[in-house]
């Protein structure tokens, strides 16, 4: 004779979106305890996510968030953009700046491990299992991301393509200044600078190019050449540094000079200290 009844069985179906069968066996473990019934099937999750691991995930989100903890970035793939747009996988990684900043983690199997946020009773690996059974795909937390953010900064965010593509500023020198990191970070995610000043720049990458620059002079004076090589390589920072690329919004003034502007309108000492820049899959 079962433990429990049709209503439960019915309530438990409806909660979990589980099968009769399986809610039926889930029940018959948990002797008719309902919320033991729902832990089992979370349980069960894992095995049935377990099998869709080696799928591959190519799409997904990138999102971050930054609050009284510090700031938090990280990359969730899924196997599609239909997935990548769904309400329960968008929720699950909202949870994870939580976890991410709660916990002040940049370590992706240390962050596995932690308590979710979400749902106190499992870990956010198990959450995730649990978030494939109910999506139908695999899923992957591809990277992650905590900075800690002084009282006397101010950081930007900007998503472009509903997370396709994620940058985040960090400007010391005053906690006000919100809306021009935030400017910057949609200059960086357009122009995708790769440093952030020529002083940034490694060593090897400056050999590299003029070792590219030099190859492509063969044959002129050498004060020629390296008049040349000098005015690629303003070039090159122009296009590849970021307080050295021309501002999106007015090209007109660079992004290093529309930061002195601000910091001279404000009478504050601004300076971006770094930036991150994530696209999905990068």
């Amino acid at each position: 004779m079962s433990d429990f009844s049709m209503e439960t069985l019915k309530n438990l179906r409806q909660r979990t979106g589980v099968g009769l069968t399986k809610c039926k066996e889930a029940l018959e473990h948990a002797k008719g305890n309902l919320e033991d019934a729902v832990v089992y099937l979370r349980k069960l999750g894992l095995a049935s996510a377990g099998k869709k691991e080696h799928r591959e995930t190519k799409e997904g989100v990138i999102a971050a968030l930054v609050n009284e903890h510090g700031a938090a970035i990280v990359e969730v793939n899924v196997e599609t953009d239909f997935v990548a747009n769904n309400h329960v996988f968008r929720t699950f990684v909202t949870g994870l700046l939580s976890d991410i900043l709660n916990n002040k983690l940049s370590d992706v199997d240390a962050l596995a491990h932690v308590t979710s946020s979400q749902e106190p009773s499992l870990s956010v690996e198990e959450l995730k299992a649990v978030t494939m059974q109910t999506v139908g795909e695999n899923i992957r937390i591809s990277r992650a991301l905590y900075t800690p953010v002084d009282s006397n900064q101010s950081v930007g965010i900007y998503s472009h393509g509903n997370g396709k593509a994620v940058a985040m500023v960090f400007l010391s020198g005053s906690e006000k200044q919100e809306a021009l990191a935030k400017d910057i970070a949609m200059h960086i995610v357009a122009s995708q600078p790769q440093f952030l000043s020529k002083e940034s720049v490694p060593q090897e990458v400056l050999e590299r190019e003029r070792e590219v620059f030099s190859s492509q002079l063969s044959g002129k004076p050498q004060e020629v050449i390296e008049k040349i090589i000098t005015g690629k390589f303003n070039a090159f920072f122009q296009e590849a540094c970021l307080l050295e690329q021309a501002f999106i919004k007015d090209p007109e003034v660079t992004v290093q000079g529309l930061v002195d502007r601000a910091a001279k309108a404000s009478d504050e000492p601004l300076k971006v200290e770094h930036f991150v820049f994530w696209k999905i899959g990068a």
